[in-house]
């Protein structure tokens, strides 16, 4: 008797904070024992809803001409998948997962090149703060390697270092006099961070929603410190340089940031997903495979798919 419920805490999305467009607005689902509901489907990484076995009813996955019983299907085999599909493989029940793709993983892959370099699939970064990741992954393993907390930003003919003042606090002072912002702008980054902290994940996403750049003008940064910094910034984590994300994901992004180093596992982003498909069975694993169709049965839930 499981329910999948979305979460906010997960990976990225990015693809991270995944593919979600890079790092952000999808959502992770994680599984919660709850009382069986009606409505099963969830849009990305949709997962139905096993019916339970007193029912005597099961799902059906019909490939072609042939079909299969299963508790659960999962469509869908990014890290929303995998993670619903080690949740399930934990609790004893059956599930068959289908893949579009001929590689698990989604957004969350490293491809090697012949002369040895490693190419991410779009802009990633793993914070080790992130809730669900905590609970999924064995960080060791990952061999994760840190960044430097901050950035250089490219501002009329040069490169200007906005670093965290308390991971850096020399390179801290310097960056107050840089032109990236002015001195109360900095201040305000802090301000925002404190805020961040203070408040717990279940606050931030309880919180007054507007859109990230309404956030920051709300705030009272200026257009400079907006245009220079956070634009191209946060543009690149949310993939949406108009900032009109949810004010929520912002102020989760800065927690995390806050609360955890900014890295990447050392054989590349896409260590994460391998690591999540170890020990899952592998006849449970259908790549190649694209769902076209939902069926539904009588009462309206869903029965299987095609």
């Amino acid at each position: 008797k499981l329910k999948f419920q979305v979460t906010f805490g997960g990976f990225p999305v990015s693809p991270t904070f995944m593919a979600l467009q890079p790092m952000t607005t999808r959502t992770m689902r994680s599984c919660t024992r709850s009382t069986p509901t009606r409505g099963d489907l969830f849009a990305r990484n949709a997962v139905m809803r096993p019916r339970t076995r007193s029912m005597g009813r099961t799902l059906r996955v019909r490939v072609n001409a042939s079909g299969e019983d299963t508790d659960v299907i999962i469509v869908g085999g990014g890290v929303a998948g995998l993670c619903c599909a080690k949740r399930l493989q934990k609790e004893g029940v059956p599930f068959v997962l289908l893949e579009a793709e001929n590689e698990l993983g989604g957004r969350v892959r490293t491809q090697k090149t012949e002369d040895g370099f490693l190419l991410d699939r779009g802009f990633q970064i793993f914070l080790t703060s992130y809730p669900e990741a905590k609970s999924q992954l064995d960080y060791e393993a990952l061999d994760l390697k840190p960044f430097y907390a901050g950035a250089d930003v490219h501002f009329n003919g040069a490169f200007h270092r906005v670093a965290d003042p308390l991971r850096h606090p020399a390179d801290g002072v310097l960056s107050l006099t840089n032109p990236i912002g002015s001195v109360m702008d900095k201040v305000k980054v802090g301000l925002v961070r404190v805020q961040a902290v203070l408040q717990d994940t279940d606050a931030i996403l309880a919180a007054p929603e507007t859109t990230t750049e309404a956030k920051l003008r709300d705030v009272g940064f200026s257009e400079e410190m907006v245009d220079r910094f956070f634009r191209p910034f946060l543009g690149g984590i949310f993939f949406n340089p108009q900032l009109t994300v949810t004010s929520r994901l912002f102020m989760f992004v800065m927690r995390m940031l806050a609360l955890g180093a900014n890295c990447l596992p050392a054989a590349g982003i896409g260590a994460v997903a391998e690591q999540l498909v170890a020990g899952l069975p592998a006849g449970a694993l259908r790549t190649g495979v694209r769902v076209s169709e939902v069926s539904g049965a009588e009462d309206g839930a869903p029965a299987g798919v095609q």
